[in-house]
């Protein structure tokens, strides 16, 4: 029975995944590797120890990422200079002189890369470990290097203390955007939160990335153990009066007017080249399936307009079928776990045989009124097969119409 729950806790966890933020041709360069030690011993039926390291990291082999690959490798050998000294022999020896049951331990890390800026690069390290009892352990930090002096970026440098308020109040207004909570709805009685409010996150649960900071919550921190972690992204679009000009990303904030975006994760990679002429904004949309998963969507809605009158031409490209779901269509939403009313036009495109790695086109021109300043997209790219593969995931983007998450984005109409 323990053996199962152990199985499934660590089941459970190998689920959780994250975005990734850096080039896209960098992922052909990195390999994993993984060192593990174990001892187990048995006294009789009822008596035994067993405790088990197990040690998961990225190495990256390109003359091109050198020095990224630098700041990974320093990460790396400081735990493996740890997991060297682990002696779990010796460990479950001393155990058994006092134990009087079966004692079941494992510790887990992974360490990987995380983003690239200019100036930056972030390493996430993740951890579990079980010990007993009715659930695991565990936690994830990041790391930030300044690529200039190859010192550790700390959060007072980017934030200091003195709008650390102020970035607490922007962060409880974009959670509660993103995960549609009411302005005026209690965070303890809507979201499970201990207390009616953010803390700011630890030292190392922050990371830099080309876009906004990406903040990090273990449990407990701010919920029962039972709602998990808690991952939120914040552009820099909410954050530029509040970064120090003397801090690491102070380049990083730009123009509202994006003319192309980039989206990557262990699912999926998109890239959006846009352009506009006259209130005509044309998207070309290029997605890269990353799963095995050949049945995958993709999926477009354009939350200020409700019907297919404001798509000027679309072309699917090497897509197989096109749906449109004008305002009043049913479209399922995976809350409510039922067929709803659309609110706004939604956008759909399926392939069936969506091999590994290869990528599919699809271009489409909106004819926006003169009146509208702005133009508002939500894209995400999402798995037949299983919902969990997905881009966003379950933490990022924005929940939209049909509950699922999101990237909206803005263009500023010319």
């Amino acid at each position: 029975m323990f053996k199962f729950l152990y199985l499934l806790i660590f089941c459970i966890a190998s689920l959780k995944a994250e975005a990734l933020y850096y080039p896209y041709e960098l992922h052909n360069f990195i390999s994993t590797k993984t060192v593990e030690k174990s001892y187990a011993k048995d006294i009789n039926d009822s008596v035994g120890s067993s405790i088990e390291y197990k040690l998961s990291y990225q190495t990256i082999n390109s003359a091109k990422y050198k020095k990224i690959a630098s700041f990974l490798d320093r990460v790396v050998n400081d735990h493996l200079h740890k997991f060297n000294k682990t002696d779990p022999k010796k460990e479950v020896l001393t155990n058994l002189k006092e134990l009087c049951y079966k004692d079941v331990q494992r510790y887990d890390t992974t360490i990987e890369l995380f983003a690239i800026t200019p100036n930056t690069v972030t390493i996430c390290v993740k951890e579990s470990s079980y010990t007993g009892g009715a659930h695991a352990s565990y936690d994830q930090s990041y790391i930030n290097y300044s690529l200039k002096d190859g010192k550790i970026v700390e959060f007072d440098e980017i934030f200091p203390p003195l709008v650390q308020d102020k970035f607490l109040e922007v962060l409880e207004k974009h959670y509660k955007f993103i995960k549609r909570i009411p302005p005026s709805e209690s965070l303890a009685e809507y979201d499970g939160f201990f207390n009616n409010y953010f803390t700011l996150p630890d030292v190392e649960h922050f990371a830099i990335t080309n876009e906004g900071i990406f903040l990090y919550y273990g449990i407990y921190e701010l919920k029962p153990y039972s709602y998990g972690e808690t991952f939120i992204f914040i552009p820099y679009s909410k954050l530029s009066s509040l970064i120090s000009k003397n801090s690491a990303i102070k380049d990083l904030i730009k123009s509202k007017n994006h003319s192309h975006f980039n989206y990557l994760n262990r699912y999926a990679y998109i890239k959006i080249d846009t352009n506009q002429t006259d209130h005509v904004v044309k998207l070309d949309i290029k997605v890269t399936n990353l799963t095995k998963e050949k049945n995958a969507y993709l999926s477009l809605s354009t939350p200020q307009f409700y019907y297919t009158n404001i798509i000027k031409n679309y072309n699917k490209k090497n897509f197989d079928t096109i749906r449109f779901y004008p305002k009043g269509s049913f479209i399922y939403n995976i809350d409510e776990r039922k067929n709803i009313p659309a609110r706004y036009l939604l956008v759909e495109l399926n392939s069936k045989n969506w091999e590994q790695n290869s990528t599919k086109n699809f271009q489409i021109e909106f004819k926006i009124p003169k009146r509208f300043e702005q133009f508002l997209f939500d894209i995400r790219f999402v798995s037949s097969v299983d919902p969990l593969h997905a881009l966003p995931l379950y933490f990022d983007g924005y929940i939209g119409q049909q509950y699922f998450r999101e990237f909206r984005e803005s263009i500023k109409l010319k």
